[in-house]
């Protein structure tokens, strides 16, 4: 080629040069040869070249997203959208559910290594003053408002606590006394799970749930997470323990795979997979995973869960209903009523003052004035709910 030839190649030069490249799968060098020739064959061979890099872009979409890299994955991405001419559509979908597949699949695998390194640095260190686990053990179902939580305007929110008899029922006190006791006592509570299943785990079980009764749920997770989560009662112990731990994400997951290896929910000590996974994802304020998972029990709820759930999750007339099954004098009543009330006015502002949420009117001068009244609203409401709170609290003995 000669001194012209190389510093003004022809356009057969060009694309012979870029056929050079593709070959050697040098895409993105090819593309650039050909991006302003006005011919049928560099056209063609352009289509070529942006195809191989919108597949090699949605390849390397994959690799990261299986690094756990989700800012390159989103990088490819859009670099293959750049490259794209419309006919790699389904490509495009099968890469994104893949992608989608396997961030669901990392996120579940970070569940259980925190829930292992959790377990261990409580068997290692012992349970702090302030742990869920003190709770788990020792709750009477309390109920009571409490600030620090997400919700709108800074309002407070419902504190739930479990009762003890969730995560020590009375049969697990067979687990210190006779090993045909508590094989009885397993078959009892697990009559609704299979019963190879059973036969299959007991010693692993006993184990467990000896551990739990010792309010050693550290243990009983250390021990159930080296067996299979697709036996029943396994899942579900684990869950148990889990939720003791205050890893309500990873209990979720083992009543979910408890369902799955039963082939639907079960019920264990009148406490079914549908009630645990609710009352962990209340705690875990996935709101709407826990009105969802209620409105999916086919057996009786405590009120006081119902009433929680829905008035939390904003579900006002379930909500509703719920508090008129719980007696008037009911210990928990005047929180759920306050929590009620605050959340019936909260969405009374929304309906007044639309426009607070509305992103792109955020900082005008008639947002701001919307959320100035719906405030004023707002707590006027609060200072009602708290003074008759604290009117109660008066009146009660010491």
């Amino acid at each position: 080629m000669g001194i012209f030839s190389w510093l003004f190649p022809s356009t057969e030069d060009k694309i012979n040069k870029a056929r050079k490249l593709v070959s050697d799968g040098r895409y993105a060098e090819a593309r650039l040869q050909l991006l302003d020739i006005d011919d049928d064959g560099a056209r063609a061979l352009l289509s070529q070249t942006q195809t191989e890099l919108v597949k090699l872009n949605l390849h390397k979409a994959i690799q990261r997203a299986r690094a756990g890299d989700s800012s390159q994955v989103d990088s490819h991405l859009a670099l293959a959208e750049q490259f794209h001419d419309g006919t790699l559509t389904d490509l495009f979908d099968e890469t994104k559910s893949k992608i989608l597949e396997l961030g669901e699949a990392g996120a579940i695998d970070a569940v259980w290594d925190d829930l292992e390194a959790f377990a261990h640095r409580r068997a290692r260190l012992g349970t702090d003053p302030g742990d869920f686990t003190l709770t788990a053990y020792s709750g009477s179902g309390s109920i009571r408002l409490f600030f620090g939580g997400d919700r709108p305007f800074n309002l407070p929110s419902l504190e739930f606590d479990p009762h003890q008899v969730w995560f020590k029922p009375s049969w697990f006190s067979t687990s210190d006394g006779d090993v045909s006791d508590f094989n009885l006592a397993l078959d009892e509570a697990y009559k609704a799970a299979d019963g190879a299943h059973l036969d299959s785990s007991r010693d692993v079980l006993h184990g467990a749930i000896q551990a739990q009764f010792a309010e050693q749920p550290e243990q009983a997770v250390l021990g159930l997470l080296e067996e299979p989560r697709d036996n029943p009662a396994i899942a579900y112990e684990l869950g148990r323990a889990s939720a003791a731990l205050g890893c309500y994400k990873a209990s979720i997951l083992c009543f979910e795979a408890a369902e799955e290896a039963a082939g639907g929910p079960f019920i264990v000590s009148d406490l079914s997979t549908r009630f645990w996974i609710a009352v962990c994802s209340l705690w875990d304020r996935d709101l709407d995973r826990a009105a969802d998972a209620l409105d999916e029990l086919d057996h009786d709820v405590p009120a006081h869960l119902l009433a929680t759930v829905y008035i939390e999750s904003g579900r006002l007339e379930r909500a509703s209903s719920a508090l008129e099954t719980i007696a008037e004098d009911d210990d928990e009543r005047p929180q759920l009523d306050g929590a009620f009330r605050l959340a019936d006015e909260l969405e009374t502002v929304f309906r007044d003052y639309p426009i607070i949420k509305d992103p792109e009117a955020r900082g005008t001068e008639e947002w701001n004035l919307a959320l100035e009244a719906g405030a004023n609203q707002l707590q006027a409401v609060l200072d009602s709910v708290l003074g008759d709170l604290e009117a109660l609290a008066d009146t009660q003995p010491i």
